[in-house]
C-alpha cells in the first residue's frame, strides 16, 4: 500500500478469509506476557516474520475481521509493517505468496482498510500511493472532504424548487472540469522535455533541475548523445525532466537517429523548454530547432528559455512573446540567477497559477466523465444533472 521505493515504513495488506492464517504462519511474536503475539482486532501486536527460522524483518502487525469471527469473513484484514527497504518488503511479498497469497493491485483492496463517506475517499487513498512530493500528498488528502462537500452543495442547488442557481453550478463544474489535467499531473507527474540548439545550456539547465549531475555537461556541441529523463520536482510539482539531444543537422547516423528520438519525447510531452543562448547571436541552427520543436509543438504547450543571462546580450532575432508562448524566462543554468522565475513559470504553464492545497478539482476519469456528463444536462435538465453528479460522489 506505499510507493514502491526506499521508506521508514512499508505497509503490506491482505485481504481475504486466509488473510490470518497466513500471516500467523510466518508471524512470531516478539513481546511477553499471557496476550503478547495473538494477533487480534483492536490490538497492533509487535513481532518478526519468519522464513524457515530466518528472521527477514521486525514487524507491527494490525487485523481487522470485518464479522468479528476470527478468520472466518471474506474481507479479513491484516496489516504487515515492515521497514521500509526495497528487498525487505521483496522478501515479505514472496514469502505470503509461498504460504498461499495472491498479489494484485494495491489499488483493488485501497479503500477496504477505513469505511468511506464518499466514493471520492477510495479515489483518495488509492492515488496517495502514487503521490511523489509533499504538495501531491496535502492536496490528494484534503480532496476527501472538500471535494464531496462541494458536489453535494452543487446537487442541493439543482435539486432545490426552481434551481434559480443553475448558472453558478454551471461555472463551478466547469472550474472542476479545467481543473483536471493540473490536478491529474499533480498527481502522475508532468512531463517536460528540454529542447534547443547545441551548447545552449540544455543540459546545465538539466542539471540545475534534477538537483544532481545526471547530463554529461562540457563545451563540445553535440555532447548528448540521446534523450536523458529522470524524476524531478519543481514547487513541489513531480515532473519527469528529459534532456535531449541537441537540434542540428548532422551527418552522423547515431546523432540523427538520438535528435529524432529526443523528438519524439518532445511530441509526448506536457511542456517544452526551448532553451536558446543569450550570449550569442541565433544563428540558423538556433532557427532550426525552434522550427523542430514548432512543428510538433503547440505554441501554448513551449516555454522560452534564454539562458546565460550573466553574459552580455547579443542574442537578437529571439521571437516575440505575442508569438503564442506561454512565456518567456531569462536566467543562468551556471549560476542559478533566475531559476526561481523558471520555477514559478513552469508552475503556471502547467496549470498552477493560484493553486493551493484547499483547491478542488477532480483527477480521476470516472470524477471527470460524471462532471461533463453533469454539465451536459445544464441548464435544461438540473434534476438529471444532480443524479449525475450524486454518482460522483456517493458510495
Amino acid at each position: 500500500m506505499t510507493p514502491i521505493g526506499a521508506a521508514g515504513i512499508a505497509v503490506v495488506r491482505m485481504v481475504g478469509p486466509n488473510a490470518l492464517r497466513i500471516v500467523e504462519q510466518v508471524f512470531e511474536p516478539g513481546g511477553r506476557g499471557p496476550r503478547d503475539g495473538r494477533i487480534e482486532p483492536g490490538r497492533v501486536v509487535y513481532g518478526r516474520i519468519v522464513d524457515n527460522g530466518r528472521v527477514i524483518d521486525d514487524v507491527v502487525v494490525t487485523a481487522r475481521p470485518q464479522s468479528g469471527r476470527r478468520g472466518g469473513s471474506p474481507s479479513d484484514l491484516v496489516e504487515i509493517n515492515p521497514h521500509g527497504g526495497v528487498r525487505v518488503v521483496q522478501r515479505v511479498l514472496m514469502l505470503l505468496v509461498r504460504q498461499g497469497a495472491c498479489l494484485t493491485d494495491p489499488h483493488e483492496i485501497g479503500a477496504l482498510g477505513w469505511p468511506a463517506n464518499s466514493a471520492i475517499e477510495p479515489e483518495v487513498w488509492s492515488s496517495l500511493i502514487q503521490a511523489q512530493t509533499h504538495r501531491a500528498a496535502m492536496w490528494l488528502a484534503n480532496q476527501q472532504t472538500i471535494l464531496p462537500a462541494l458536489l453535494r452543495d452543487c446537487i442541493d442547488r439543482l435539486a432545490s424548487p426552481g434551481a434559480s442557481d443553475v448558472g453558478s453550478v454551471v461555472e463551478e463544474l466547469k472550474r472542476l472540469s479545467d481543473c483536471y489535467e493540473p490536478a491529474r499531473r499533480l498527481v502522475e507527474g508532468a512531463g517536460i522535455a528540454i529542447a534547443g540548439a547545441p551548447n545552449a545550456g540544455k543540459s546545465t539547465l538539466a542539471n540545475r533541475l534534477f538537483g544532481q549531475s545526471r547530463s554529461l555537461v562540457t563545451e563540445q556541441p553535440g555532447t548528448t548523445r540521446d534523450w536523458v529523463a529522470e524524476p524531478a520536482a519543481v514547487e513541489g510539482v513531480p515532473i519527469v525532466l528529459i534532456d535531449t539531444a541537441g537540434r542540428r543537422w548532422s551527418d552522423d547516423p547515431i546523432e540523427r537517429a538520438a535528435i529524432e528520438r529526443g523528438l519524439g519525447r518532445i511530441a509526448s510531452a506536457d511542456l517544452v523548454l526551448v532553451v536558446l543562448d543569450r550570449s550569442e547571436p541565433i544563428g540558423p541552427m538556433g532557427r532550426y530547432a525552434m522550427a523542430a520543436v514548432a512543428k510538433r509543438i503547440p505554441p501554448d504547450r513551449t516555454l522560452l528559455v534564454l539562458n546565460k543571462c550573466d553574459l552580455p546580450d547579443r542574442l537578437g532575432g529571439a521571437p516575440s512573446s505575442d508569438a503564442g508562448w506561454v512565456g518567456e524566462v531569462r536566467l543562468s543554468a551556471t549560476t542559478g540567477e533566475g531559476e526561481d522565475r523558471l520555477g514559478q513559470a513552469l508552475c503556471e504553464a502547467l496549470g498552477f497559477a493560484g493553486w493551493s492545497d484547499q483547491t478542488p478539482a477532480v483527477w480521476t476519469r470516472r470524477q471527470k466523465a460524471g462532471i461533463d456528463r453533469a454539465m451536459s444536462m445544464l441548464p435544461d435538465r438540473p434534476a438529471e444533472a444532480a443524479s449525475a453528479l450524486r454518482d460522483v460522489v456517493e458510495m
